[in-house]
């Protein structure tokens, strides 16, 4: 099962509009990298954040040095358990 909810309507509003918040904070954290990326690389953040794309994923851990830090921040789920995967 996803933690993107991508069929809920509302879930997809919701994450749209908490978009804008999460770039700000991204580049007014520190985090290595970001100000270097290409606009087209900043594209695969959003794209990860609004749908999980795997293909935006791999993107980031290719061109975003903090990457892991990054996916762990912008991952939907508020689970605290760890995966048996």
């Amino acid at each position: 099962m996803s933690d993107w909810k991508l069929d809920d309507k509302e879930w997809v509003k919701a994450r749209k509009k908490a978009w804008p918040e999460y770039k700000f904070n991204i580049e007014k954290s520190g985090m290595h990298g970001w100000i270097n990326l290409e606009k087209e690389h900043h594209n695969y953040v959003k794209e990860y954040f609004l749908t999980g794309s795997r293909l935006a994923l791999e993107a980031i851990y290719k061109y975003y040095e903090d990457s892991l830090l990054l996916e762990l921040w912008i991952h939907p789920s508020e689970s605290t358990q760890r995966s048996k995967y």
